[in-house]
């Protein structure tokens, strides 16, 4: 049975097609769109016109493929974006009118809860340690793991386009994200496994690919060094330079910089080495909780 996913997500809009089996995703189709709900939207302000457009422009496209693929079933998730804007209802109730669409606005707790379903179903889980996931989105940054039979879920205001509009230090970085590194810091040894499109792409770039390619992302490490040597061969480029860097989405171009210190800033506060990657996210985890 073919399962579909959206993600309305602060910088892009994403499609997942696929099928689920054994507790494993087995992608059919996959899409991206850079709408950028998240352009100059602060708490309580509105959301940017032409990025309604954009976003409304990328779902008439989802439902003809949903259309054509005869979809079964169906979510629209919304997340930080959606979660702060006041006029969310608006562009909730123009895709009901248009596609017939409901789109839900998930907590900042679910967003991360459903990125650690998708990503940890999809790598190898090491013995004796914690698996941590991070999901470094647009507008804010989820750290998950599980801790004596509970869930430990919490989402932090930080995100690669929040970060880029609204310049951060990495000090002001590690000041809103240390409630959480302080609580992996307390799990004993972890397993750090990175997802959301900052880690895919610093892993690709880091691959040397020059198409990114899911398969060889997923599964792959960056190390702090790595991390490190990135961030500032990234900060040297031009915008321009970093729209036609291999492996780099270049809707992602202007915001990689930014997420790259959240990920160090995350590495270097968790004291872990290294951080495993996972192409399976949130999408992944939508689809396996259908």
């Amino acid at each position: 049975m073919l399962k579909a996913a959206v993600d309305l997500g602060t910088n892009s809009v994403r499609l997942l097609v696929g099928t689920v089996e054994d507790n494993q995703v087995c992608v059919k189709y996959a899409d991206l769109r850079t709408c950028r709900l998240g352009q100059g939207l602060k708490t309580g302000g509105e959301i940017n016109p032409w990025a309604v457009k954009r976003t409304l422009q990328a779902l008439t496209e989802y439902h003809r493929i949903v259309q054509e693929l005869e979809i079964e079933e169906l979510k629209i998730v919304a997340t930080s974006a959606l979660r702060e804007a006041k006029n969310s209802g608006r562009l909730i109730q123009q895709v009901a009118d248009l596609f017939s669409w409901h789109i839900q606005i998930i907590s900042g707790e679910e967003e991360a809860y459903l990125s650690y379903l998708g990503a940890t179903s999809a790598i190898k889980l090491l013995p004796g340690l914690v698996p941590v996931v991070v999901d470094i989105g647009g507008g804010s940054t989820e750290l998950v793991f599980t801790n004596q039979g509970g869930m430990v879920a919490a989402s932090f205001p930080v995100g690669a386009v929040r970060c880029t509009e609204t310049p951060c230090t990495d000090q002001e970085i590690r000041f809103w994200l240390e409630p959480g590194l302080k609580e992996v810091g307390q799990a004993g040894p972890v397993q750090l496994i990175g997802a959301g499109g900052t880690v895919t792409s610093l892993a690709a770039i880091a691959c040397g690919l020059t198409v990114y390619d899911p398969e060889i992302v997923q599964g792959s490490s960056l190390d702090k060094e790595t991390v490190r040597d990135l961030r500032e061969k990234l900060a040297a480029m031009s915008l321009t330079e970093r729209k036609h860097l291999p492996g780099l989405h270049p809707g992602r171009a202007d915001v990689i910089v930014a997420g790259a210190a959240i990920l160090q800033v995350i590495l270097d506060g968790s004291g872990c080495e290294k951080i495993t990657v996972s192409d399976a996210d949130l999408l992944h985890g939508i689809l396996l909780g259908l």
